[in-house]
C-alpha cells in the first residue's frame, strides 16, 4: 500500500464510495487541494484535510471502499500519512468530528484526545 494526494479523476470514486455507504456526495468543490488516499492496485480510502489559518487542520470526510480487505492496515496508514503529512505543511494540530464508534476507536487508538462530545454540526449557505 501507499499514499498519495487525491486527484480530479479520484472524485468518481468517492461518489461511488459515498453512494454505496448510504451518505450524501460532497460537493468536489467543497474538497479542500490537501487530501490522504490509501491505494493498493487502486484507491481504499481517503480522508481530506482543511487547513486554518491557525496551527489547526481539520481532517474530516473520511471515506472507503466497502470492499477493503485489510481495512485495519489501511486505516492505519491513512491516519499515520495524514499526520505526517499536516506535520510537513506546517501544522501542529489535527482536529476532527466523527459520529461512527469504530472510528472514534481507531482515531483514540493512533493517539487522539477526545476533547468534546454531545454536538450537534450546524451548516448554513451563504
Amino acid at each position: 500500500m501507499y499514499s498519495r494526494n487525491h486527484t480530479i479523476d479520484d472524485y468518481s470514486v468517492f461518489c461511488q464510495w459515498w453512494k454505496d455507504w448510504g451518505w450524501p456526495e460532497v460537493p468536489y468543490e467543497f474538497l479542500p487541494v490537501n487530501s490522504i488516499v490509501i491505494c493498493d492496485d487502486k484507491p481504499l480510502c481517503a480522508v481530506f484535510l482543511y487547513k486554518t489559518d491557525t496551527p489547526i487542520v481539520w481532517m474530516e470526510n473520511y471515506i472507503s471502499s466497502k470492499s477493503i480487505k485489510d481495512r485495519n492496515g489501511a486505516m492505519d496508514m491513512l491516519f499515520q500519512s495524514a499526520q505526517e503529512k499536516v506535520k510537513s505543511m506546517g501544522f501542529s494540530v489535527i482536529m476532527s468530528s466523527v459520529k461512527h464508534n469504530s472510528l472514534a476507536r481507531r482515531l483514540e487508538k493512533t493517539g487522539f484526545i477526545k476533547a468534546d462530545t454531545g454536538l450537534t454540526n450546524y451548516i448554513k449557505g451563504i
